[in-house]
């Protein structure tokens, strides 16, 4: 009788460690997902909202108006929607080309006026960008493009993506984004109160969020690294992460 109970106790025991170690495992990926957990109240510094520079190819809505309506009503005679052309101008009736690439909207909106001032007494100007989105990929519930707006954070954008899976990386979330012509990433500790003060808390037009996975090797490893990043939102589910250069 001894003799069959042995192999029997020895199993239980083989059953029980695996259980074990089941929950140990399991118990490592809540923590590993649990958002500012490392965080020091005392020493969290609250970056500011970048401001977005105006590209070639970006949707405008310009408004004029002004005290006289027919005076303004020329100036609209086209509608209200421009494309910045490839000299970074947008064609308005009666002003021709002004040139606004790499002009913040607030900059723009003052280049724009003050050059209807010329011909028209107390012109408002109003600049809107359209269609402008972020994407979020990887390790997410629902990847995707969303609708960008000014103060569009990390946070927004992880929230809009039905939060992080269980295999993906809070810890080391990557923004990836264009400035002045060059791709770079940001490295982002969601655990972390360093995420609040980083360049990339507040997200900027075209950037692309990726949740790298905690096992096997994440899209960035595989991608070659010596094409430069489109920054045409509307390409940018199919670039699978290439041209991206890191900035640790």
């Amino acid at each position: 009788v001894i003799m069959k109970q042995e192999p029997i106790h020895r199993g239980l025991q083989g059953v029980l460690m695996l259980s074990v170690l089941f929950a140990l495992s399991a118990c490592v990926g809540v923590k590993q997902l649990t958002y500012f957990s490392q965080v020091d109240e005392s020493s969290v510094k609250l970056s500011q909202p970048c401001p977005n520079k105006i590209v070639v190819g970006d949707n405008l809505t310009i408004h004029i108006s002004a005290t006289d309506e027919l005076a303004a009503a020329p100036y609209n005679r086209v509608g209200n929607d421009y494309v910045v052309d490839e000299q970074g101008e947008v064609n308005i009736p009666l002003l021709g080309g002004i040139k606004v690439v790499g002009l913040t909207m607030k900059e723009a909106t003052v280049a724009i006026t003050d050059a209807i001032a010329k011909h028209m007494k107390n012109p408002i100007v109003k600049i809107e960008l359209k269609d402008t989105y972020i994407t979020i990929l990887g390790e997410v519930n629902v990847p995707g493009k969303y609708p960008y707006s000014h103060t569009f954070t990390i946070l927004d954008a992880i929230g809009c993506a039905g939060d992080i899976k269980a295999n993906g990386k809070a810890d080391d979330v990557i923004v990836m984004r264009v400035v002045d012509g060059q791709s770079k990433l940001y490295h982002l500790n969601l655990q972390d109160g360093s995420v609040f003060s980083s360049q990339a808390f507040y997200l900027l037009k075209g950037d692309i969020v990726y949740v790298q996975p905690r096992k096997g090797k994440s899209l960035l490893q595989r991608a070659p690294m010596n094409i430069q990043l489109n920054n045409d939102v509307t390409n940018l589910n199919s670039t699978q992460g290439h041209g991206l250069y890191p900035t640790y």
